[in-house]
């Protein structure tokens, strides 16, 4: 036999007697996962010791339910037999816990009818088991019953089983009672809340592919790194990795390499498609290089650029950027595959010059910047993907992208709403990729755009002589969509008089041509986009209310720029890496000004506006980074804005000026900031997000 223990989380002396005190048992495992429940290892770790000393057991495990829905052995203390089969639990116990939800204790086993039988308890010698359900899920009213076929959820109502805690005894003691089964089972309702909540932090912080951190949390963890390390004084290191292999598995294998060969107190991340990344805290010039050359070995097809701050000063952004060099010098060189700077010596390697790898650095962020972006929303929206993106982690968006998820793949017609330039046809067409008409043609009409005599003719075609002019036969849209998609852009434009003849396409499926004797039967779907109040439009009797039912069988309405928070920033990055390679600029950013006059501009025009503007910035820029002066938003000197633009702007300024300063004292808590400003807690996330402020950023 041997005991198991793995890494201690609690003295154990806090152990000692917790099976005499079972408020202290609560208080205990509260206080350890309220101060770790982030880290799903620790967590577990944390209350199956917490579970082995207050049951007197012999052993306990903790399973997991697994994307099968079956049971995985995730963590275990206590005593257990040496080589295969040292994860055995009586599966009769625990799978009769499973599928009833609720908890199961067996005093005496061999006084325990069916399961004294069972191979698994004999073979293990078991006297006495405790089994409870893990339980997650959300009860807003209404009653729980143990019967749950009798007093089915109510409305909000909401649990699911995702594992269970075992315990068993297989030396004689005092039996199991009725209380440690309630002991156990309380205990595993604050387990369960730490597990969902670990597990949400993960899919938060984590990329999924690897288990490294997220490049957005890394960035995160830096600039608090930094600003720690400038304050307290100690030396930090950044490693930052680009791999020869550009396939998946092979940054699976890099990353799982990357985590054994870095120290427990690093951080290490996934940067990019092909890329990898880590912070070393505490770790001087030597420290710094030693983990290099050692992830180097591990990893021979990768070029490495690695940076040591013994004094941090400056913004992280600066000390980023300098591993970011490295990296590029280590990219252009021959057989060094390792580059190092440091303040005291500069660049170490086969670029000396501090300056010479900046514009290599710049495409290198720019090709990583634009493959992340592309990569993560691929991976995030993949259900919804098609031939083009839209980018954003708005909620507003999200909510248009996960409707849209919803209805592609039905053929129901939609109707898309929002202002001109918030990438209505772009969002059609994912729609159309998504849709049983996918391989069909993708058709556009713009019905504002087509003068009203031609409107007719260009919707449902002509034969030849129907009018003057009308020499031959002539397919229209409708006959062209055929087998696939039909976009109506626009829609509010059309006539009267054509909307029923719409009406009629839509209802009947088929078409008649101008001059034509026959019913042509056509199969599309009809994909609608309006900037206009259609349902005003019903009222004033210039649409037709039967058409718009049929149109609008789902809608989704595309929030405008203003109203998508740091949603603008991204976009304007992917456009500056865009034009930058176009135009071959070596622009590689915005600066402080630049970034603040993007979140002030009310942007009228939306996201075409926000394109255009940085193409010609990029056109015009002069510097490495795009200034506010490069942008020329309105409301230079000498601008005029109309009044509803100049209003939303001042009121976006002050809202994101307000509130920066009251964000920074309640270090980002929005109940402390809601009860100070008067605001609700959701009205100031809303304000947030519109402003493009991160309430998470403001931590202390």
């Amino acid at each position: 036999m041997r005991e198991t223990t793995g890494t201690p989380d609690f003295d154990p002396e806090l152990l000692k007697g917790l099976e005499k005190n079972r408020w202290r048992v609560l208080y205990l495992l509260s206080g350890f996962l309220n101060s770790r429940s982030v880290d799903l290892e620790r967590t577990l770790s944390g209350i199956l010791s917490v579970v082995l000393a207050a049951t007197r057991g012999d052993r306990a495990l903790l399973l997991l339910k697994n994307e099968e829905g079956r049971l995985d052995v995730a963590g275990r203390r206590g005593l257990f037999p040496s080589g295969e089969g040292a994860d055995r639990v009586s599966w009769t116990i625990v799978q009769k816990v499973f599928e009833t939800e609720r908890g199961l204790h067996v005093p005496s086993v061999a006084q325990a009818g069916e399961l004294a039988g069972a191979q698994s308890v004999q073979e293990m010698k078991i006297r006495s088991a405790l089994c409870v359900p893990l339980l997650s899920g959300v009860f807003a009213g209404g009653r729980v019953d143990e019967d749950r076929r009798r007093h089915p959820p109510h409305l909000g109502e909401w649990r699911e089983v995702i594992g269970v805690i075992y315990v068993d005894g297989t030396q004689e003691r005092e039996p199991y009672t009725e209380d440690d089964l309630s002991l156990l089972q309380a205990l595993a309702n604050i387990a369960a809340t730490a597990i969902t909540n670990a597990r949400l932090h993960a899919e938060a912080t984590r990329d999924a592919s690897t288990g490294l951190f997220s490049r957005r949390y890394y960035e995160i963890v830096q600039g608090k790194i930094h600003a720690l390390a400038r304050e307290r004084g100690f030396p930090y290191g950044i490693l930052r990795l680009t791999l020869g292999d550009p396939g998946e598995a092979a940054v699976v294998a890099a990353g799982r390499s990357l985590l054994a060969t870095v120290r427990d107190s690093d951080i290490a991340a996934r940067h990019g498609p092909r890329s990898l990344a880590a912070i070393l805290p505490y770790a001087d010039g030597a420290d710094t290089r030693r983990v290099a050359e050692k992830v180097a070995a591990a990893l021979p097809a990768a070029r490495i650029g690695a940076s040591s701050f013994p004094d941090p000063g400056g913004e992280p952004g600066e000390a980023a950027a300098q591993a970011d060099r490295a990296l590029a010098a280590a990219c252009e060189a021959g057989a060094e595959r390792v580059v190092f700077w440091s303040p005291e010596i500069g660049m170490e390697g086969p670029r000396a010059d501090p300056l010479a790898g900046l514009v290599t650095a710049s495409e290198v962020q720019d090709q990583e910047r634009l493959e992340t972006i592309v990569e993560e929303h691929a991976r995030a929206k993949a259900r919804l993907a098609g031939p083009a993106v839209l980018l954003g982690e708005s909620p507003a968006l999200l909510a248009s992208l996960d409707r849209a998820r919803k209805v592609a793949p039905t053929g129901a017609a939609v109707l898309l709403g929002g202002e001109s330039g918030t990438g209505k046809e772009l969002f059609a067409r994912l729609l159309h990729a998504q849709s049983p008409h996918q391989g069909g043609p993708f058709v556009v009409v713009d019905c504002g755009a087509i003068p009203e005599n031609l409107l007719e003719s260009e919707l449902f075609g002509h034969e030849a002589g129907a009018f003057t002019g009308a020499t031959s036969q002539h397919a229209g849209k409708f006959e062209r969509a055929t087998g696939g998609t039909l976009f109506l852009d626009e829609i509010g434009e059309l006539p009267l008089a054509l909307q029923a003849k719409i009406l009629r396409a839509v209802q009947e499926r088929e078409i008649e041509r101008i001059g034509g004797k026959h019913p042509i039967a056509v199969d599309v779907r009809i994909l609608a986009a309006t900037n206009r109040n259609l349902e005003e439009e019903v009222r004033a009797g210039r649409f037709r209310e039967d058409l718009y039912y049929r149109l609008n069988v789902v809608r989704i309405d595309l929030p405008p720029l203003r109203e998508r928070g740091r949603d603008i920033l991204l976009l304007a990055e992917t456009f500056l890496a865009r034009f930058a390679r176009l135009y071959r600029k070596p622009v590689s950013g915005f600066d402080e000004g630049a970034t603040g006059a993007l979140f002030r501009h009310a942007w009228p025009g939306n996201v075409r506006e926000l394109e255009n503007r940085v193409q010609q910035a990029v056109i015009l820029a002069e510097g490495l980074r795009l200034t506010a002066a490069d942008l020329a938003l309105p409301g230079a000197p000498g601008a005029v804005e109309s009044y509803k633009t100049a209003r939303n702007r001042a009121v976006a300024e002050f809202e994101r000026n307000y509130l920066i300063p009251v964000l920074t004292r309640h270090a980002g808590d929005l109940a402390a900031c809601a009860e100070v400003i008067g605001l609700s807690e959701r009205r100031i996330r809303e304000i947030c997000q519109r402003v493009g402020l991160r309430p998470r950023d403001f931590l202390a």
